[in-house]
């Protein structure tokens, strides 16, 4: 047969529907089985979310140990996408302290979680996905980094929203800064006073929260991202079919 030569069946279709058609249909199948074929490739299996919680508020699952330590926030950016995971924002974080401290239904597991980091002592700390850049027309927040030809590019871009732009310490009040954070995750302007010291957001400057011998940090203004200290990691984030029960 003839590449010009078509089938009575092939003909059936062409009168029925045109061959335009058929063509859009099997370029769209083709399609369809690329993005599912990427899904696959992507998106971590069952066995890979064992040590992961399912946090609804933001329908992502969180690490429930830090990894990747030692590394910098730039490396960890590019070691987390080879896992088919993602560093979580300050929003995520904030998400997720709050589930643990509210509606985690392994009340002895979310204690050693938020203990870990949240409690004075040796030095422990994780990494953020927040870099902050001066522009134009204000200071930018840039997150959801992920790694396209070789580069690691922020997929979200946004002027950074109202909120408290002075250093605090001694602080601000963790459960009120929870409660009241916007929608970014960081610190409103009216946060009650407490213990944890916070760090406003700077040009050049990248998020990451730790804890040491006598404090609690979340900081927006100290560190570049290819800085990297021995007890500073990263809690991973996922994303995957919820769990069933």
């Amino acid at each position: 047969m003839t590449s010009e030569e078509i089938t009575p069946m092939d003909a059936y279709f062409r009168k029925l529907f045109g061959k335009r058609n058929i063509q859009t249909s099997e370029n769209k199948a083709l399609e369809n089985m690329r993005k599912a074929d990427e899904e696959r490739k992507t998106s971590p299996s069952a066995k890979e979310l064992e040590g992961f919680i399912y946090v609804p508020s933001i329908n992502l699952y969180m690490a429930k140990e830090r990894t990747l330590k030692g590394e910098s926030w730039n490396e960890t950016h590019k070691l987390l996408q080879k896992e088919n995971k993602f560093m979580p924002t300050i929003y995520h974080f904030t998400e997720y302290l709050k589930y643990l401290k509210t509606d985690y239904q392994d009340r002895d597991e979310a204690e050693i979680i938020l203990d870990d980091i949240l409690k004075t002592g040796d030095y422990r700390g994780e990494w953020l996905d927040a870099r902050f850049e001066k522009r134009k027309n204000g200071l930018y927040l840039l997150s959801d980094h992920r790694i396209e030809n070789k580069k690691l590019i922020a997929k979200s871009e946004h002027p950074l929203e109202s909120c408290l732009m002075k250093d605090k310490n001694p602080g601000i009040d963790l459960e009120d800064y929870l409660e009241t954070a916007n929608s970014q995750g960081l610190p409103s302007k009216n946060t009650k006073d407490g213990k944890l010291y916070f760090y406003y957001p700077r040009d050049g400057r990248v998020a990451r929260f730790d804890v040491n011998s006598v404090r609690a940090d979340l900081l927006c203004g100290d560190y570049v991202p290819d800085y990297s200290g021995g007890g500073l990691g990263v809690f991973p984030c996922a994303e995957g079919a919820q769990k069933k029960s």
